[in-house]
């Protein structure tokens, strides 16, 4: 048995899926990577309040820490510019690597 474990839910390969998929020229199945932060906007989110919250700042206690946390929490419209753009669904588009279908 293989030491890396199939993570999808097995409905995203079922024979019912694939036979559906074959009558949809335009719709490609892709599997993305367990882990993709840069596709999912609260990973956006948790990094951007790491940089601002922690960063290179030492709290010496976790009532510190904690209120730093809240404090970002309570004044997201100070980084509104910045979240408009870090939080948006427009993904670099990378190519294919299959062949084109014509």
């Amino acid at each position: 048995m293989s030491s890396h474990r199939q993570v999808h839910a097995p409905y995203y390969r079922s024979q019912v899926l694939k036979d559906w998929l074959e009558k949809q020229p335009l719709i490609k199945q892709w599997f993305l990577p367990t882990y993709s932060p840069n596709l999912n906007p609260i990973e956006r989110l948790w990094g951007f309040m790491k940089q601002k919250v922690i960063g290179l700042t030492f709290y010496p206690s976790f009532k510190e820490f904690k209120r730093a946390i809240f404090h970002f929490f309570d004044h997201l419209d100070e980084y509104e510019y910045e979240l408009k753009k870090l939080l948006n669904l427009q993904f670099q588009i990378l190519e294919s690597p299959l062949p084109k279908v014509t």
